[in-house]
């Protein structure tokens, strides 16, 4: 709130905080667990901020999940001492980091999307409206990303080191 009423300051906002990034085991990857609050758009509407959308994909990839937040405060001993400590700090459980495998090197995709201007008449006095079309950029960010990895072949890394070993064609 601070940083956007300072004029020139970017912020980076994730609005679907620590969840997206807490995944659980066997959970479909690059799902979206934005809350139905709407509370990360009104300070941008009201500086008139400009919400620059973007899809990221690939860090999913990279990782197997082993024991997500309920697996781990399951655990004998340790468990309970998590729980204990979540429930201390007013911690949300979601929040807890899964255990997981050690990165595979992955490639990782970015996509932004079109800027919404907070001040266009469109999004001016509607937080419900600019929340949906945000959203929905992303989504459909993340589906293009997805179709797009599938067909990449340099996806992988034996993929990019394959295409480095070929002399690139230059047409004339």
């Amino acid at each position: 709130y601070r940083l956007l009423s300072m004029r020139n300051q970017c912020v980076l906002l994730f609005p679907g905080g620590a969840r997206e990034v807490c995944r659980r085991r066997g959970e479909e990857l690059y799902q979206l667990h934005w809350k139905e609050d709407v509370d990360f758009v009104r300070p941008a509407m009201r500086f008139n901020a400009i919400i620059v959308p973007f899809s990221a994909i690939g860090a999913e990839n990279a990782v197997d999940v082993l024991m997500d937040s309920e697996d781990q405060k399951r655990l004998p001993v340790l468990g309970e001492a998590i729980t204990k400590f979540l429930q201390e700090n007013e911690l949300d459980p979601d929040n807890l980091h899964p255990v997981t495998t050690f990165p595979r090197p992955e490639r990782m995709y970015f996509k932004f999307h079109a800027p919404i201007d907070c001040s266009a008449p469109a999004f001016r006095n509607d937080s419900a409206a600019t929340y949906q079309a945000v959203k929905r950029s992303v989504q459909r960010g993340i589906d293009e990303l997805l179709e797009y990895q599938n067909s990449d072949p340099r996806r992988t890394a034996l993929g990019r080191a394959a295409a480095a070993l070929v002399p690139p064609h230059w047409e004339l």
